[in-house]
């Protein structure tokens, strides 16, 4: 199963992922976000297994752990609001 497709039950009966990727950052990296621990732009793939690896993501993959379904949507809209840089050569 890919990462990218996982699920987890929430407080109202319904599945969310878990996981979702962004577009390439500034330096050509995925970056990705975990919706279940509320965490922001994992640069690339071995910050996602490190975090899937840590004690805190674990315990809340487990059965008894039932997120609250609207703190969980708030954040994939709070995520999906963009912020943009520009960077500018000043010298």
């Amino acid at each position: 199963m890919d990462i990218l497709e996982e699920t987890k039950k929430l407080s109202d009966g319904t599945f969310e992922r878990i996981f979702s990727r962004n577009d390439m950052n500034f330096f050509g990296i995925f970056t990705y976000n975990c919706h279940l621990c509320n965490i922001e732009n994992l640069p690339g793939e071995s910050a996602l297994k490190t975090h899937i690896g840590g004690k805190k993501h674990r315990g809340r993959l487990l059965p008894n752990y039932i997120p609250n379904a609207n703190k969980f949507r708030a954040t994939l809209f709070t995520l999906k609001c963009e912020i943009k840089f520009h960077y500018f050569n000043l010298f």
